[in-house]
């Protein structure tokens, strides 16, 4: 049996597989096994020349592109969230990216356009893409604002707390972190 779902234009394979294919995955399951009880479940040949096989998407193919435009951008970084995470190098570490949004904007490729609250602007060949979370390998993903659920009333100070421990996490002065509210310990003080 097949049920076709829709793809959103900003659906991850998180949220496509979670949010649509595993619940009518459930629902067809549950056809099936009413269908097999009736005596009545199709028996339908695949077509084996519309096969095909897709290897797990691994760090090699995640590795962002910036002079590509920001659909591209975007649809990598959606392909891989939530696992490997897509990538870009920011000094001798690698980050990962996540919740992309193609946004207006431009830049050389790869330059941050903006840091706020809802994000971190990035600039493609064409276009920009904004991403709500990211993370540095060997620490925690952070949230939006830095922190899950709230958070401070002060915008402009919590946007400056954001682009501070970006900063941090990007230099290698944090050693933790916490996505929901915890605070960072510093390795420079």
């Amino acid at each position: 049996m097949q049920r076709e779902v829709e793809i959103g234009p900003d659906d991850s394979a998180g949220s496509l597989y979670y949010q649509r294919i595993f619940p009518a995955g459930v629902d067809l399951v549950l056809e099936s096994v009413a269908l097999i009880d009736a005596g009545r479940a199709p028996r339908v040949t695949q077509d084996e020349s519309r096969a095909s096989y897709e290897p797990l998407c691994r760090d090699a193919h995640a590795a962002i592109e910036w002079t590509q435009p920001a659909r591209r951008v975007h649809d990598l970084i959606r392909g891989c969230d939530p696992q490997p995470g897509a990538h870009t190098p920011v000094g001798d570490k690698r980050l990962r990216l996540y919740e992309s949004r193609r946004v207006e904007g431009q830049g050389a490729p790869g330059t941050v356009l903006a840091l706020a609250v809802d994000g971190m602007t990035i600039a493609t060949a064409e276009g920009a893409v904004r991403v709500a979370k990211a993370r540095v390998d060997g620490h925690a993903r952070q949230a939006r604002g830095g922190r899950r659920g709230g958070g401070a009333r002060d915008h402009g100070r919590r946007a400056a707390g954001v682009e501070r421990r970006v900063r941090d996490v990007v230099a290698g002065r944090v050693s933790s972190t916490s996505c929901y509210g915890g605070r960072a310990r510093r390795r420079d003080r």
